[in-house]
């Protein structure tokens, strides 16, 4: 999924808004009301390729997950979206240290940083 603040359905969105976030102008009230979502990060845009797998774009600050990657590879929003609109798959080495009965390893594995395939179950 590929959400921008460009995207057609903007303003349909803001009209509804207010059903699942608290308003600006009420959020003392509005915080103690079940069943509305907290904004957790805003920003521009937003690419979504599985449940762990997102990037964030925001003007000051981005954030992104990738679950089983390293953060020290810093991935762009243009990784995300190439995998998402090429259909391919991104992958990275993993290394570490590891210690197993009282000695220390190295290790080193590659896997798939990025994919847009949900390998848990059919969709």
């Amino acid at each position: 999924a590929v959400v921008s603040t460009q995207s057609t359905g903007c303003e349909e969105w803001r009209v509804v808004k207010s059903q699942y976030f608290p308003r600006p102008d009420h959020k003392d009230y509005d915080k103690r009301t079940p069943g509305l979502f907290k904004e957790e990060w805003s920003g521009t845009s937003f690419i979504g390729l599985n449940a762990k797998s997102y990037f964030c774009n925001g003007d000051p600050l981005t954030k992104y997950s990738s679950k089983g990657i390293s953060h020290s590879y810093n991935m762009m929003f243009e990784d995300y979206r190439s995998v998402l609109m090429r259909k391919t798959m991104q992958s990275q080495e993993n290394k570490g240290i590891r210690v197993k009965q009282g000695a220390m390893y190295s290790y080193s594995v590659k896997k798939n940083a990025l994919t847009q395939v949900h390998v848990k179950r059919k969709v």
